[in-house]
Formats: structure tokens, C-alpha cells, sequence
């Protein structure tokens, strides 16, 4: 009983992960490389039917970048602590939730060369993600 149970979660593990891949377009994943040519742990999703996003680490830090299906860089996204924020950001945020808790901050690089910062916070039990510029405006995404 044992060994069909085995071999029961084996195939289920095998069959999850076969639809779990991604069929990425050769432009997408060619302008990846170049952009990103030191990249690790390398997984990809399908934003929309015209969009890729590929999850990785890069020097120690989670990013993601999403790619239009013809190979266009659109964004880049990485982890950042919260002490790197932008001095204007970091005002803004603990203006405007002193009380709340800050989980987590990012920083936003897109293709018409802005910047943005996305803050997580816990607010009265509800995960809220905010954007601001580095002006410390707030911003939607």
C-alpha cells in the first residue's frame, strides 16, 4: 500500500510540474539574457498573452523584469530594504502609517525611465500595496 501511495504523490509531483513551465518566446528569453546575464533561479510566469515575467536572484536579491512577447524589456523589480528608500519615501510612509506595520519595499525601474518605490504595509488586518515616486508622492501603479 506504501509503495502505491509513492508512486501516487510521485506522479502528481510530475504531471504539477509539467504545467507549471512556461513556453517562452526565444526573443523574451534572448533579451533577458543579455539584460541579465548574471541572473539565478531563473522561473517564469505569463503576465497576460502579451507579457512574460521572469522571477529570479541577482546578486542575493529577488527581482523580477517583465518582457512584452516580442522581447521589449517593460520593467524591472527589486527588493530593497526599507532604510533604501528614498529619504522623501521613507518621510512619506511614516507620515502617513506611523501605526501600521511595513512588510516589505521594492524598487520599480520601467522602460520610459521612471522610478517608483512599492511599499507592502498591514493595515487593520488588510495587506495594502502602495506606490509612490521618488519625490515621495503617492502614485498609482
Amino acid at each position: 500500500m506504501k509503495n502505491i501511495i509513492l508512486i501516487f504523490i510521485a506522479f502528481l509531483a510530475a504531471v504539477s510540474t509539467g504545467y507549471s513551465q512556461v513556453n517562452v518566446p526565444a526573443a523574451v528569453r534572448t533579451a533577458f539574457s543579455k539584460k541579465f546575464p548574471d541572473a539565478k533561479s531563473i522561473k517564469w510566469e505569463k503576465e497576460s498573452k502579451t507579457e512574460f515575467e521572469a522571477n529570479f536572484t541577482m546578486m542575493d536579491v529577488k527581482c523580477s523584469a517583465n518582457y512584452s512577447i516580442t522581447g521589449e524589456w517593460l520593467e524591472t523589480e527589486s527588493t530593497i530594504s526599507l532604510d533604501a528608500l528614498p529619504p522623501k519615501v521613507k518621510a512619506a510612509i511614516s507620515s502617513k502609517y506611523k501605526t501600521d506595520e511595513i512588510k516589505g519595499a521594492a524598487k520599480i525601474e520601467t522602460v520610459k525611465g521612471k522610478t517608483q518605490y512599492e511599499i507592502d504595509v498591514k493595515k487593520g488586518g488588510k495587506s495594502l500595496e502602495l506606490f509612490y515616486n521618488e519625490e515621495g508622492m503617492e502614485v498609482k501603479s
